[in-house]
Parts: structure tokens; C-alpha cells; sequence
């Protein structure tokens, strides 16, 4: 069974966020210039997009709105065991064993993955089998088999992966963190459990696939050595005769914002304590996403980045060595009210509070004390030295590219993207993050000895202690 993985289009250390469309960037050059695609929708809703490359291999890469988050009006695991069902049984033109035949004798290789949001399908092969890797991902999203003894088969495999996968203290950070900025019901704040899915029927899974996999909730990225307008065109002929369905939008519950929040999962004398740190981001009306975004990105590289100078890494690990790991990342969802960023890390016992402090501090130091002229030239170097990375790869730059149209992004938007980045000032840099990160509607969720911690965190607002939690030691 394919790990469920998660899909953050997000900064530049997260996921790497630069491309180019027909023809090369000049990496040497101070001022890249990104050249533009093709990009089309179709009348049946399908988002095509496609960019020509140096290289005789082909790559797709397609992306269905179905992920978990479409299931969690119905059925907590719908979504997953609609998936993975499909990968096993395969499709009415393209069985199992057809498939197998392919990957063979052709070479062709499909990789699979799925999120919250999305479920995404990896085609490689050689160019001259673009229209049948086309029609495969056709069958996929529109003839699937999903006979009963498949469905039999992956509800096993998912019961004994939830078993063997019990929670660990990270995973309850985790959990619980997306319970105060989200509420109960966010999928990332849910357990799927193993009687759950022994209860879905066949019946609510060829529900689900009707309902979620259309060709209106679908994008198509692909690249190889073929003009984009003939990629188009090629895909154009395929799937253009499929007749348009409304596409269905998937709930993201959220909830009010609170005051800052603290929840102590106690665990008695634990030698390290683990903490989480999230906000959600909105993105104010007034103001432009497209702007702001590269700031953003420029923060998170002064915050967090490869460079031991980065803020929070500076502060956590290097410089007070309260840390042995820090995990930063941000997340912007192709809905702008799914926007946020967490940190985790974890902390000696008796340091967690001042750790945290010191986290806190790191973001309100972006305005309060902002980065100089060295630090912007290290931050943009930093971009730099990612996108001369990108640039040699045509399946990055694939993904990069298909993700920022997925977030509603023009396709010609990585040069409106590195102009910002160029010509953001100091000012800008505190301009965005005193509106996206004031110290203001933090969440914390620390588990450790709370014993030795608690009473350090009354100054960040109201404490809660799960006593459900408390782990006693033996």
C-alpha cells in the first residue's frame, strides 16, 4: 500500500518553487527571464497545461481533486480506499494485468500518491507513447473497475497499515495542533479507524468515484521534447469529447479564530519535550496574494533556510542548542482560507519554555528588528541557488509549475515571482509580516513532564491540560 503523503504548495524549502515554460533560463544571469507555456481549459473543465523540454522522456503529471478532505462529509477513509481500490483493480480498458504488460514491455512507469486535497498520478515513458499514457490516465478518472474483491483486498491492506501505524507523541503534537486552528473536524485532526473502513460498501465508493473523479477536478502537467501547442492539442483530442460535469468543490471545515491557545499533553518525566506552533494566514482582500506570496517565500528563507543564520534555526539549534531538529513549513492551499504555517520542534525539559519564547521571537523579531541588506542578498541567493537546481530537471520543473496554476496563479506567474523577489525591500519584508504574522492567535501544543514547564507558559495566554493524555511512568 502507497503511504499517504502530504501536498504543501508551499515556501521554497517545503517544496521547491521555481520553473520555466518553452525554452531555458540562463542561471548565470542576474535578471532570469521565465518564458511563458501553453495553458488551456477545456469545455468539460479539464485544465490542461504544457511546457516543451530537452529531453526525449515524457512526464505527466496529474492531479485529481479527491483527496481525504472530500470524504469527511461521508465517510472517514472513502477517499483512500476509493483510490487505492482503483490501483488495484485498474480500469475496464487498462486491467491490472494489461497495465503490468505496458510497464513492461514499454517501460512505461505510474506512481501514485495522495493528500488531504489531491490524488496524483505520475506517468513516465517515451514521447512516442504520449496518447496512450493519456488514454490510461483517461480510463482512470473515468472507467474504473472497482470490483468487489479489489475493494476486499485494499480494506485489509489499510486495516493492518492503520494497526502497525499506532499514534506517536509526534502525531498527537500534530493532531492536536490542527484541533485548535481547525477544529475537530479538519481531516488532519482525525483518526481513520479500522471498523470504519471495514463499514464502507462498494456501493459508496462507485458514489464517491462518480461524484469526485471528473474531468472538471482535473489537471494535466506534461513536458518532453514536442512544441507545447502540439501536447495540447494531442491531449485536446483525447479528452475533449468527454461531456462536461459541475465540478464538486470538498469541504475544509474550519472554525473561528481563538485567542492563543496552550495544550500541554503531558507525558511524566520525559527527558525532551516536543513542541508545535501554528497560525493560520489570511489573506486580506484588499491586498494582492500575488505580491505578498514572494514575500513570503523571502521571509521563510530568513527564518528558516540551508544557511545556520537563518533566525529560528539560529535561535533554536545552533546558537542556545535547544534543539536537535526544526521543522518549518507553509502551507497554501488552492483555497486562500486554507493558509498557515507550523514549526515543530522538540526541547530539553527544563528549557521548553524559553525554547518556545525563543521560536515566538524569531517572527516578531522580523518586524521589530528587521533583516539588513546582507541577509536579503543571502535570502535571495538561497532562491537562486534552489532554481539553478530546478532548472535541470524537467520533472521539477513540472511539478512547480503545475502546482502554482493549481493555487490559482497565472502560468506566467514565476516571472512576476522573481521580479518581487528582486525588488523586495526591508520595508516590504516588515509590511507583509506584520500583516501576516503578528504575535497575535498562536496555537502551542507541547508534549512533555508538563510538571516542569506548565507554569511557564502563563504569560502566552490560556493553558490547557489534556489530563486524558498524562503518560505515567512505570
Amino acid at each position: 500500500m502507497k503511504n499517504i503523503f502530504i501536498l504543501a504548495i508551499s515556501v521554497l524549502f517545503a517544496i521547491s518553487s521555481f520553473s520555466f515554460q518553452e525554452g531555458s533560463v540562463n542561471v548565470k544571469e542576474d535578471h532570469p527571464q521565465f518564458s511563458n507555456g501553453s495553458y488551456e481549459v477545456l469545455q468539460n473543465g479539464l485544465q490542461i497545461y504544457a511546457f516543451p523540454s530537452d529531453t526525449k522522456l515524457l512526464h505527466i503529471v496529474c492531479y485529481i481533486r479527491a483527496g481525504e478532505v472530500c470524504g469527511s462529509d461521508t465517510k472517514k477513509g472513502v477517499a483512500s480506499l476509493t483510490f487505492y481500490s482503483i490501483l488495484t483493480s485498474g480500469t475496464k480498458n487498462f486491467p491490472e494485468d494489461k497495465l503490468d504488460s505496458l510497464k513492461k514491455d514499454k517501460g512505461i512507469e505510474i506512481s501514485t500518491s495522495m493528500d488531504y486535497e489531491w490524488v496524483k498520478i505520475e506517468v513516465k515513458s517515451f514521447k512516442e507513447d504520449y496518447d496512450l499514457c493519456l488514454n490510461i490516465l483517461k480510463d482512470f478518472i473515468l472507467n474504473a473497475n472497482l470490483d468487489e474483491e479489489s475493494i476486499s483486498e485494499v480494506k485489509n491492506s489499510l486495516k493492518k497499515e492503520i494497526v502497525s501505524k499506532p499514534d506517536d507523541a509526534s502525531k498527537k503534537v500534530f493532531k492536536t495542533l490542527f484541533t485548535l486552528l481547525y477544529g475537530d473536524n479538519a481531516i488532519e485532526s482525525q483518526n481513520i479507524l479500522p471498523n470504519q473502513i471495514e463499514k464502507i460498501t462498494r456501493e459508496e465508493i462507485v458514489e464517491f468515484y462518480k461524484k469526485f473523479y471528473l474531468l472538471s477536478n482535473t489537471f494535466i502537467g506534461v513536458t518532453t521534447s514536442m512544441e507545447a501547442e502540439m501536447l495540447i492539442r494531442n491531449a485536446r483530442n483525447i479528452f475533449a469529447t468527454t461531456p462536461s460535469k459541475s465540478p464538486q468543490s470538498c469541504p475544509h471545515p474550519d472554525k473561528n479564530d481563538n485567542e492563543s491557545i496552550v495544550t500541554i499533553l503531558q507525558k511524566v518525566n520525559a527527558p525532551v519535550s516536543l513542541v508545535g506552533i501554528g497560525k493560520k494566514l489570511h489573506f486580506p482582500k484588499e491586498r494582492k496574494i500575488e505580491d505578498d506570496f514572494p514575500v513570503l517565500d523571502l521571509m521563510s528563507v530568513l527564518l528558516v533556510s540551508d544557511s545556520p543564520s537563518a533566525r529560528i534555526l539560529h535561535a533554536l539549534k545552533f546558537d542556545r542548542d535547544l534543539s536537535e531538529n526544526v521543522i518549518f513549513n507553509f502551507y497554501f492551499s488552492y483555497i486562500p482560507s486554507r493558509a498557515y504555517f507550523t514549526v515543530f520542534f522538540d526541547a530539553p525539559a527544563e528549557r521548553t519554555g524559553f525554547a518556545t519564547y525563543l521560536a515566538g521571537k524569531s517572527f516578531a523579531d522580523i518586524i521589530t528588528n528587521p533583516p539588513t541588506e546582507g541577509e536579503l542578498k543571502d535570502a535571495r541567493n538561497c532562491i537562486k541557488n534552489k532554481l539553478v537546481d530546478i532548472v535541470k530537471d524537467p520533472q521539477k520543473l513540472l511539478y512547480v509549475n503545475s502546482e502554482y496554476i493549481l493555487q490559482g496563479f497565472p502560468k506566467d506567474y514565476l516571472n512576476k515571482y522573481w521580479e518581487r523577489i528582486l525588488t523586495a525591500t526591508q520595508s516590504d519584508v516588515v509590511d507583509v509580516s506584520r500583516e501576516y504574522l503578528s504575535f497575535t492567535k498562536y496555537q502551542y501544543v507541547i508534549y512533555g513532564p508538563g510538571e516542569k514547564f506548565v507554569k511557564e507558559f502563563e504569560a502566552f495566554g490560556k493553558i490547557i491540560i489534556r489530563n486524558a493524555e498524562i503518560d505515567l511512568p512505570n
